[in-house]
């Protein structure tokens, strides 16, 4: 076998760095897969390809994807850090693929500790000795606050399974018109269709309970399978305030999580 120096080989890493957190199991499990899948897979659009992580003052971690179309941001608790972790308010980019392969570690036992060096640009998770190291994002995420609604006139509240049910039932309707699924908002159900000329139309009601107004929003399905399919929960909060506004997610009594996606406009 021909050979090279091993001089050669890339140092990925030569210093940890400064460790600033501490992510415990739950987090590795529950937590992260909620968020990644909502990261753009363009690496052309750096920024919209990683995870947002920031420190806050308050000690607790906010953790946001987004790819333009969805976003998720979950709040979390992570593992009491030591008292010679004190910087807070830090935030950082993160690839998306490095946090994938770091959720790989879920199933070992042992809390993952987080290390980062400013002067390398680098990122780097340990765990029982498994090291993954990455290079961070030098790009500016984008104001993800602004598009986050503040209030709704319509909250509805459905099982997830249910929900889960009837969207993939009316996908299959929804192949040929751009995947568009719509929500018909009623008092007591959400009625959830898909018309596609060449094929035809499905509709499919899901038991509800609304406060505020009756509304309608359309989606694209697969945004709503994806964000199904990596929530454990099933007591699933919906809140929007208009058809051409983002239409909001939340998991039932936990205001640490939600998960935005922008509608689609359609011909009535």
């Amino acid at each position: 076998m021909q050979t090279i120096s091993k001089e050669e080989f890339p140092k990925l890493y030569e210093e940890k760095g400064e460790k600033i957190l501490t992510l415990n199991k739950e987090i590795l499990q529950k937590e992260l897969p909620k968020i990644i899948f909502a990261a753009s897979a363009d690496l052309g659009r750096p920024a919209l390809s990683g995870i947002l992580i920031k420190k806050e003052e308050n000690g607790k971690i906010l953790i946001v994807a987004t790819d333009g179309y969805r976003l998720s941001l979950k709040q979390t608790q992570p593992q009491k850090q030591k008292k010679e972790q004190k910087d807070n308010n830090k935030t950082f980019l993160v690839p998306a693929r490095i946090i994938r392969e770091t959720t790989v570690l879920k199933d070992e036992e042992g809390d993952v500790e987080v290390f980062m060096s400013e002067e390398k640009n680098q990122i780097l998770f340990e765990q029982n000795g498994t090291v993954i190291v990455g290079r961070l994002i030098d790009a500016e995420f984008p104001n993800y606050e602004k598009i986050i609604p503040t209030e709704s006139i319509t909250k509805t509240f459905f099982d997830k399974e249910e929900m889960q049910k009837a969207v993939k039932i009316c996908a299959i309707f929804a192949r040929d018109s751009a995947n568009i699924i719509k929500f018909d908002i009623k008092n007591n159900k959400i009625i959830v269709s898909a018309n596609t000329q060449s094929i035809g139309e499905n509709s499919v009601e899901v038991e509800a309970k609304t406060i505020g107004d009756e509304n309608e929003i359309a989606f694209n399905a697969r945004y709503l399978l994806e964000m199904f399919s990596n929530v454990e929960e099933n007591d699933i909060v919906f809140e929007m305030t208009g058809a051409l506004n983002p239409g909001v997610f939340k998991i039932k009594d936990d205001p640490t999580f939600l998960h935005l996606i922008m509608p689609i406009r359609v011909q009535n």
